[in-house]
């Protein structure tokens, strides 16, 4: 889908699955862009284009831009809240992101908070491997968050079964409390370029 959300989206409450585009999917998101800001300060997994993106090893998620201001609590990301990547047995799938831009601040009150995504996840307890193949990446705007393993200028946590690789990522904005500028904290992330 190509599609622009321009409106500001606020909920005080607490809640799961909030984006400027969707709450939750479960398929191919390409060429969208969020310029509304995303204010849900009580919320979980909360994303400038989307909250929750589940089952994402078997899908694109690519040309995605942020332009809005996002808060929340935990699992906060300036184009998603979190990523899941484990699609179940006897599948072999890797999480491909490519030209994802964030020029919004980002703000979470809890833990995972990233410019790109709060927290990426690619793990299968049936034994086969995830990773992720990530290309064109860039954050320009400030990563604020309360944990210093868990804020990064693109992602907060990112864990991959499988070693992934990064290229082609750009980092200009600003990250709070000392933490990598990469991710607060990484597991099996080989950075290329």
């Amino acid at each position: 889908i190509s599609c622009t959300n321009k409106v500001n989206i606020t909920y005080s409450k607490s809640a799961y699955y909030v984006g400027g585009l969707a709450g939750y999917i479960n398929g191919t998101v390409t060429d969208c862009t969020n310029e509304g800001d995303v204010l849900a300060e009580n919320a979980y997994k909360v994303g400038g284009l989307v909250g929750y993106a589940a089952y994402a090893g078997n899908v694109s998620l690519t040309g995605l831009t942020n332009k809005g201001q996002v808060k929340g609590n935990a699992n906060v990301g300036g184009i998603f809240g979190y990523i899941n990547g484990s699609v179940g047995a006897n599948v072999n799938y890797n999480i491909t992101l490519s030209l994802l831009t964030n020029e919004g601040d980002v703000t979470g009150t809890g833990g995972c908070v990233g410019g790109i995504a709060g927290y990426l996840y690619a793990y299968n307890s049936y034994g086969y491997t995830y990773g992720a193949i990530m290309s064109g990446i860039e954050n320009s705007a400030t990563i604020r968050g309360w944990s210093v393993t868990s804020t990064g200028a693109f992602f907060g946590e990112f864990w991959t079964e499988a070693v992934s690789t990064l290229t082609e990522a750009v980092s200009s904005g600003s990250v709070n409390n000392n933490t990598g500028a990469l991710a607060g904290t990484a597991y099996n992330l080989n950075v290329v370029s």
